[in-house]
């Protein structure tokens, strides 16, 4: 059965009773998708720790990395394919939704790579006016230089804007391009034509998602080092290597904590992407029928009742 309307928080509740409800569907299709890009991005950090940064292997491993986001758009399809399948109350099949979600796979990858790389460029743009002006700063000419460091950050802030608007308006590419008949044109520009009038709900449910992913991620930082603090209290026993690696400090291990981050966060993401489309359908329709009710009611105003006819002749 389909929910009804929904506000934003609403369609995060919905999201997680749903990955609760089904643990072995989500495993299977969203979270095996993500798997090889969340472990390759992590074992990427870590080589370029060890290594240094060589433009040939960074040039490799990003190609690696864009070849390990296909198994994730597919497994995307799946999920959401599932989704609609349990908003219909039909069985769910992941072996069938997976072999599906394959056969959609270059338009699943396009709807979903897309706005990725905008994201990514849109990071790389905000941030780099900011850091250009803190550099540029002089703190012994403070006050000389504040205008600097404001014409950045402001400049930072209009780009992370200007593209956090166009990835709210690409937020249902991957559901119209997991749900729709192949041929049914380009699901970017579906999306952007069905986000519109919905766009701040759109940049709403993504900033929840972008917070709650932080705080996944802090969270599962913060609970190692806690642990062995703990582990160390009870048996006395000093975890002084362990404790200097499972540190914020090491980077390494703040990607490894990351990928776990975004695999626990990818169901929530991929149902939450799901429900915003579905919800949106219910709107539509809701308004269709409003619309076919007020164009009845004058002509069902105006038309005699049973019976008024004869009297009048």
């Amino acid at each position: 059965m389909r929910p009804g309307p929904l506000t934003v928080l609403g369609i995060v509740d919905h999201a997680i009773e749903l990955a609760r409800r089904h643990p072995k569907f989500v495993l299977t299709t969203i979270v095996a998708g993500s798997l090889p890009l969340a472990l390759g991005c992590a074992l990427a950090i870590h080589l370029v720790r060890l290594k240094g940064p060589d433009p040939a292997a960074l040039l490799a491993g990003a190609a690696v990395l864009a070849a390990l986001a296909v198994p994730r758009a597919v497994g995307w399809g799946a999920g959401l394919r599932g989704l609609q399948a349990i908003l219909d109350d039909e069985p769910i099949d992941p072996p069938a939704l997976m072999k599906e979600a394959f056969a959609r796979a270059p338009r699943l990858y396009s709807a979903q790579a897309w706005p990725v790389m905008w994201t990514l460029l849109g990071i790389l743009l905000a941030a780099g006016p900011v850091l250009i002006g803190i550099f540029s700063s002089n703190i012994a000419r403070l006050f000389a230089t504040t205008g600097l460091v404001l014409a950045g950050s402001t400049l930072g802030t209009l780009v992370a804007a200007f593209v956090a608007l166009y990835v709210s308006r690409c937020i249902l590419g991957v559901p119209v391009a997991a749900t729709d008949p192949p041929g049914a044109g380009s699901a970017l520009r579906k999306s952007a034509e069905l986000v519109r009038g919905q766009t701040p709900r759109a940049m709403l449910l993504l900033t929840c998602l972008a917070l709650f992913q932080i705080m996944v991620w802090i969270t599962l930082v913060e609970v190692v080092p806690w642990g062995l603090e703990l582990a160390e209290i009870l048996t006395g026993y000093s975890f002084l290597e362990l404790r200097g690696v499972l540190t914020y400090r090491d980077s390494s291990y703040l990607a490894f904590q990351g990928a776990l981050a975004f695999l626990a966060m990818e169901p929530l993401r991929c149902l939450c992407y799901g429900l915003f489309h579905s919800d949106g359908e219910t709107r539509r329709g809701g308004a269709d029928l409003m619309a076919r009710l007020r164009r009845r009611a004058p002509a069902a105003a105006g038309a005699p009742r049973e019976g008024e006819t004869a009297w009048r002749g």
